[in-house]
């Protein structure tokens, strides 16, 4: 693919067209840990409501069902942000939109701060709601712009695992906070913190020159010309788009659950105090936060055995759903405090991966410039979980005799679609063939997940084409190690983005 001049790429995209890559992936991991603390700070004021949920509902005399709603109606206007700010994020820089939404989440807090009432928290939990939903497709959209396929599992994993990382950390800290001063003070500790992110993020956060798969690859001055544009319909139809989002939406119960209702589960079942259950409910967090590293290093072991994403991606999530949906089982029928822990911290803590394993999937499925608004849906497909999980444990512990056995259908509910979903998961899954259906690759053998390095290294020098100019990518996996000379080199090149 032909590069531009340095002068017209500069005019066309305001960076160098040259960057080592050296400083490049610095200033990749220097993004990927500011975003995984934004992820952190984003989920810690999620969480905030669920560990204040006895005081909340004492203070302002709120009913199971009421406060169930206050939880809903943050995930309805959660879900539906994206859709209209990943369009956005196809033609505006992501840097200030990310800058522009912790600001106004931040800020979203002053009106319960002033005065306390059911319609002032559910006001400042919708503009949270709206402010915070685009920010994880925002979030794999920018890494993106970073790291080249080969090297973005392990980004994009670290960067998701903030939301773990915020409801591990957030716990313990907020439980203090909220039993020692209350649960506004909370609230405004973590507008604080927002506020801090936007001052630095402000002076280290900006865009990565990747902007389309031609970056390293060009050997001539001609511009770029126009990607390969595949219909909405066709890309939300695959197998590995539904199968991603089916995986990710049972992911987002579990997590939407746990941020909302666990602490509550937690003191009525297991007779907890407020302190108790701040360090307890940190568990199923960490576990989830070693299950996205994890995820990240086996994507990255496969794609550099040439083993396609069929395996590394799909089965993947297939398996971690299965096994969720077992140990949710377990802890429906577990005796004993440690047993239950146990249970519930593999429960809600190992499905979390499959909320960045769905972003690598689709990128495999889109083209460069249709991802931000492919990220979206995918995002709205998981998010929309958190409209209904809340309102409905809500409304059974309402009409339940006790708290516990309130929750036990919901468990038990989710335990079998878990299981179920993911044998589904695990047999439609399938990137690589997706992505020939929509014209974005040529067919090339699939080595299997047993292939050995002979056959590895074949797969992975199979050059794979997208379109006339589109996203190309080595054959098997969307980041896998085939490389060509010129990405190898020392030099990555920003090349000139076509203009309609």
């Amino acid at each position: 693919m032909a590069l531009t001049s340095r002068t017209s790429a500069q005019r066309a995209t305001g960076i160098s067209p040259e960057m080592p890559r050296r400083k490049r992936l610095t200033s990749g991991w220097i993004a990927a840990a500011m975003l995984t603390f934004m992820m952190l700070i984003n989920w810690a004021d999620k969480s905030v409501l669920g560990l204040a949920a006895g005081p909340i509902m004492a203070d302002l005399n709120l009913t199971p069902t009421q406060f169930g709603s206050i939880g809903s109606m943050f995930f309805l206007i959660f879900c539906l942000t994206p859709l209209v700010v990943g369009f956005i994020a196809n033609r505006v820089s992501s840097q200030w939109l990310m800058a522009v939404l912790v600001l106004m989440w931040s800020v979203a807090q002053a009106p319960v701060l002033i005065s306390a009432s059911f319609a002032t928290l559910l006001a400042s939990r919708m503009i949270l709601g709206a402010a915070e939903g685009p920010t994880a497709s925002l979030m794999h959209r920018h890494l993106h712009k970073w790291f080249k396929p080969a090297e973005r599992a392990m980004p994009s994993s670290v960067g998701a695992s903030g939301s773990t990382l915020g409801l591990a950390i957030a716990a313990p800290i907020l439980t203090f906070i909220i039993a020692t001063w209350g649960w506004k003070e909370a609230l405004l500790f973590m507008a604080v913190i927002g506020m801090i992110w936007v001052l630095i993020w402000a002076f280290v956060g900006k865009d990565g020159p990747l902007k389309t798969y031609e970056a390293a690859e060009g050997d001539s001055d001609e511009v770029v010309v126009e990607e390969k544009r595949v219909p909405y319909r066709r890309i939300l139809t695959t197998g590995t788009w539904l199968g991603g989002a089916l995986a990710s939406h049972l992911a987002y119960w579990a997590l939407t659950i746990y941020a909302t209702w666990l602490p509550v589960y937690l003191t009525a079942s297991l007779g907890l105090e407020l302190r108790e259950v701040g360090m307890i409910a940190a568990i199923p967090p960490l576990v989830g936060f070693g299950v996205f590293l994890a995820s990240g290093a086996i994507v990255e072991f496969c794609s550099r055995r040439g083993i396609t994403m069929r395996w590394s991606v799909g089965l993947q999530m297939g398996v971690t759903s299965v096994i969720a949906g077992l140990a949710l089982l377990g802890a429906i029928n577990a005796e004993g405090r440690t047993a239950t822990v146990v249970f519930l911290a593999i429960a809600f803590g190992v499905p979390n991966s499959a909320l960045s394993l769905v972003f690598l999937s689709g990128a495999r499925i889109a083209p460069v410039r249709q991802r931000g608004a492919v990220f979206a849906f995918t995002n709205v497909a998981f998010t929309c979980a958190g409209i209904v999980a809340p309102l409905l444990i809500g409304i059974v512990i309402q009409r339940s005799a006790d708290r516990v056995q309130g929750f036990e259908p919901i468990f038990l509910w989710l335990a079998v679609a878990l299981v179920v979903a993911g044998v589904v998961i695990a047999l439609i899954v399938n990137p690589e063939r997706d992505a020939i259906k929509l014209g974005l690759a040529e067919p090339v053998a699939d080595p299997g997940p047993a292939a050995d390095d002979g056959a590895a290294s074949a797969a992975s020098s199979s050059p794979v084409t997208v379109g006339a100019t589109g996203e190309r990518e080595p054959a098997g996996v969307a980041g896998a190690p085939g490389t060509t000379p010129l990405e190898d080199s020392r030099h990555d090149v920003a090349p000139q983005e076509h203009t309609r």
